[in-house]
């Protein structure tokens, strides 16, 4: 039997075409392999170096009154904020949109669940986004425990046997699983951490967004608890699983399981039945992800209002966005939106970038 470079070498002396095949697929093999690293390397591993860890005195807590103290468990009705990675270092674009649904909603309880949370009794991890988060009243940070979220659920034995496996979108994966579980198992309102909240979301229930024409999208889900909606959320998550294609367990899941509620084929043929609803791309998605550099862009304040008034929350695309500075200052969209809905946050941006 030959050794695999010999093989190799047999493959690339071959005849021309089968030369050319040979080397496509090396090649895709290989930029593949490195996607995936760029990927984890980006998404997957907390960065420490030059962490802050306590809020400036110069940076006064909000004054918020204090909703009414939670039972023993999440009572319906909260808003949840998920990290699925053992990340513990808030960004400022994650400390904007905790803090933005803590000021357009004093009322309720907003619960970050962080799976690197040390459980028990013991104390938060010291850092300028934990530590400014903790300054308002109604919001609590969680350790997030996936085995006990989606225990008694169709996800249970899913995630027991994906333990032991690789796969290349995990993270992302675990977090389009938690949050079905969470609509399923408390209801309330859910939203990803690169969410900035403009305006009040109470009036929405069973309801969730669409992101093109084509596809809805999870990142903003509000749903009574254990809706049957949820449930056949799970059922298909399970059913037809594959953690190799991006986005087939998160938006395109949720839009196949809309279209088999509806009985329709395409998102047009309908926009409400069976008491779920999905909300124009203008409510939560009013720039698509294909022009998210728009957001980096200068905007003159005065058109900020009307840009905006069929918006209830603003989705920044941060897998795109990530890493693109701007300055606290500027009159670029992004940064306008900072000052306006999540000013303690805009104060610490000012000092530290």
């Amino acid at each position: 039997m030959s050794k695999p470079p010999d093989l190799l070498l047999r493959l690339l002396r071959g005849a021309p075409r089968q030369r050319v095949c040979t080397l496509f697929i090396i090649g895709f093999k290989f930029t593949f392999f490195v996607s995936i690293m760029i990927y984890w390397h980006v998404v997957g591993e907390p960065k420490e170096k030059g962490q802050l860890y306590n809020l400036p005195a110069e940076i006064p807590c909000p004054t918020l009154t204090p909703p009414t103290p939670p039972s023993h468990g999440p009572t319906p009705g909260n808003i949840f904020f998920l990290e699925t990675s053992d990340r513990t270092n808030p960004n400022f674009l994650f400390m904007c949109s905790v803090e933005s649904a803590a000021r357009t909603h004093p009322e309720s309880h907003v619960l970050v669940l962080m799976k690197g949370l040390p459980g028990g009794n013991a104390s938060l991890p010291r850092h300028l986004g934990i530590s400014l988060l903790s300054c308002f009243p109604n919001v609590q940070m969680l350790p997030l425990d996936l085995r006990e979220l989606f225990r008694d659920t169709p996800l249970a034995d899913w995630y027991a046997a994906v333990q032991g496996r690789w796969e290349p979108y995990l993270l992302p994966v675990l977090s389009d699983a938690s949050r079905i579980a969470l609509m399923w198992k408390f209801g309330g309102i859910y939203l990803d951490t690169d969410f900035i909240v403009l305006k009040n979301l109470r009036n929405l229930t069973n309801v969730l967004g669409t992101q093109s024409r084509y596809v809805l999208n999870g990142a903003f889900l509000a749903f009574e608890r254990r809706h049957e909606f949820m449930a056949l959320c799970m059922r298909d998550f399970v059913d037809h699983y594959n953690g190799w294609i991006w986005g087939h367990q998160g938006p395109q899941l949720l839009t196949r399981v809309f279209k088999k509620w509806c009985s329709i084929r395409s998102l047009a043929e309908s926009r409400a039945c069976r008491g779920v609803t999905t909300l124009p791309p203008e409510a939560f998605y009013p720039i698509p992800w294909q022009d998210w550099k728009k957001y980096f862009e200068d905007i003159n304040p005065e058109e900020l209002p009307r840009l905006l008034s069929a918006t209830y929350a603003v989705h920044v695309w941060n897998k795109k966005s990530q890493g693109t500075r701007f300055e606290a200052t500027s009159r670029a969209l992004l940064a306008q939106l900072h000052a306006r809905y999540c000013p303690t946050t805009h104060e610490a941006m000012k000092m530290y970038l």
